[in-house]
C-alpha cells in the first residue's frame, strides 16, 4: 500500500492519494496541519487506494481545522468504500461531498 499524501494542485485545490488507515493517518495529519486555512478547499479523493474508519476521522479533523481558520472543505470523487463508511457512521450530512 502506498503512503498517503495530500498535495496542493492549485489555489484551494488538493489531491489526496494513497492508503488511509489507522497506521498511516497520524503521519498524514501531522504533515497536513495548517494546509487547509481560510477560504474554500476542495480535496479530490479519486487517488485513495484503500481506506478504513481512520480516513473518516482525518476528514473530520480537516473540517474542524478549516472551520477554526474560517474556511470550508469539500471532498470530491470519494471512493465507494469510503462513502459507505461515511454513510454507516451517519456522517453523510457532516462531510460535504462535491457533485
Amino acid at each position: 500500500m502506498t503512503a498517503p499524501r495530500l498535495e496542493r494542485t492549485s489555489e484551494g485545490r488538493y489531491r489526496l492519494t494513497g492508503s488511509l488507515t489507522v497506521e498511516s493517518v497520524p503521519a498524514l495529519l501531522a504533515a497536513s496541519t495548517g494546509m487547509l486555512g481560510a477560504g474554500q478547499a476542495e480535496i479530490d479523493c479519486a487517488g485513495i487506494e484503500h481506506a478504513d474508519s481512520a480516513a473518516v476521522a482525518l476528514m473530520l479533523e480537516w473540517l474542524r481545522q478549516a472551520e477554526a481558520a474560517g474556511g470550508q472543505v469539500v471532498f470530491r470523487d470519494m471512493p465507494e468504500r469510503l462513502r459507505a463508511i461515511v454513510a454507516l457512521s451517519d456522517l453523510d450530512e457532516v462531510i460535504p461531498l462535491a457533485h
